[in-house]
């Protein structure tokens, strides 16, 4: 069969010409397609399609063919357990020139459930998953109007470079493939990034062209803990989910950065560079925790707005921060969940072990909401 290659020129006329293409790729047709980085051949996740793949690429038929979704918000949809970290790269990177591998051992039983034998055989090759989201109109559009699973390596022959436009692929894929819809030449003209997630945060496979250090900066994972005065409860909490959270992920509180998880605290109405209440200080030393180089600061706008999580002592604190902030009142959340911490400030340091005791029974109920 020769190859139809199909111009597409931003008019109502594409998404017809799309809607085919899609229906091509529904029937086990392979179509190439645009996406940021590089053309892709669109096969849907079939025994059958894939053969065909696997004969184009010369390509072992152990390896992986990488899933792609039309939206990060279906990334879940394959992936049970995504952890803070890996959620916040999700929702940084993509979509974009970004692929996921994720390991589902451990959600095995739960996808074979959602999954025929076929599809979990093709994307869940040994008890892993790689996952693209492309940041290209006609990618997208393409990948939601098939009802069914797509996976797109790169539009070349096995051993040579990846097509950037639709005349280098139409050169290596003519009569091997049934569509090429051409939208002119890719604008990052190399491969995606690709990274493998881990249990404590992730390991670059292929740096493309969102470097390491950008990675890491997107992946991080930001968690205030908010009080008034930024001297008694929310000093006290910052280090008690920090150590809590370093004993759950296998690390050590000083890791936790390197790791991708800022720990910080404020107050609403907070002094600056005030030192924890000597109370704070003597509770924390009990549980083995040193906040003596704590200084007090203020709740900065920035911080409201770009961290993950705001931990909040009472509801005076969320209706503060809420009356400005209203767009945060989905991460704004009450560290105890049922009412308030009380204040300690002025009470005998029995007073704050109490408070100190509340405070970690609420965060250890918060940590295990938190796929870590």
């Amino acid at each position: 069969m020769n190859t139809e290659i199909v111009k597409l020129n931003g008019t109502h006329d594409d998404l017809a010409i799309i809607r085919r293409a899609a229906k091509l790729v529904e029937d086990g047709e392979l179509v190439v397609f645009p996406t940021e980085t590089v053309y892709g051949i669109a096969a849907r996740a079939s025994v059958d399609a894939i053969a065909k793949l696997d004969e184009i690429k010369k390509r072992d038929s152990e390896k992986h063919y990488t899933l792609h979704v039309s939206s990060p918000s279906i990334i879940e949809s394959y992936v049970p357990n995504v952890t803070p970290r890996t959620r916040r790269l999700i929702d940084n990177a993509l979509p974009g020139p970004l692929t996921l591998v994720f390991d589902v051992d451990r959600d095995i039983e739960i996808l074979e459930e959602k999954f025929s034998k076929d599809v979990l055989d093709i994307i869940y090759k040994n008890k892993s998953i790689g996952l693209r989201c492309p940041d290209n109109t006609v990618a997208t559009t393409l990948l939601s109007l098939v009802d069914a699973e797509v996976v797109a390596p790169s539009a070349n022959i096995g051993g040579e470079a990846p097509a950037t436009d639709a005349q280098m692929a139409y050169e290596m894929l003519n009569t091997k493939v049934a569509m090429i819809l051409d939208c002119g030449p890719c604008r990052e003209k190399q491969s995606s990034s690709v990274v493998r997630v881990t249990n404590t945060g992730f390991d670059v496979i292929r740096e493309g062209s969102i470097r390491s250090d950008e990675l890491k900066s997107m992946s991080e994972v930001n968690i205030i803990f908010v009080c008034t005065g930024n001297t008694c409860r929310s000093p006290m909490a910052e280090a008690m989910f920090a150590h809590a959270l370093a004993k759950k992920i296998g690390s050590t509180i000083d890791q936790l950065p390197d790791l991708g998880y800022i720990i910080s605290s404020a107050g609403v109405m907070a002094a600056i560079d005030q030192p924890a209440s000597q109370h704070s200080v003597d509770v924390c030393s009990e549980m083995g925790l040193d906040i003596t180089g704590h200084k007090s600061r203020g709740l900065r706008e920035r911080e409201i707005l770009e961290s993950d999580i705001i931990y909040v002592m009472s509801n005076s604190h969320k209706e503060r921060i809420l009356s400005f902030y209203p767009e945060v009142a989905s991460k704004c959340r009450l560290l105890l969940k049922n009412g308030d911490i009380p204040d300690p400030f002025g009470g005998d340091v029995d007073i704050y072990r109490k408070c100190a005791s509340k405070m970690k029974e609420a965060i250890n109920e918060r940590l295990g909401e938190l796929t870590l």
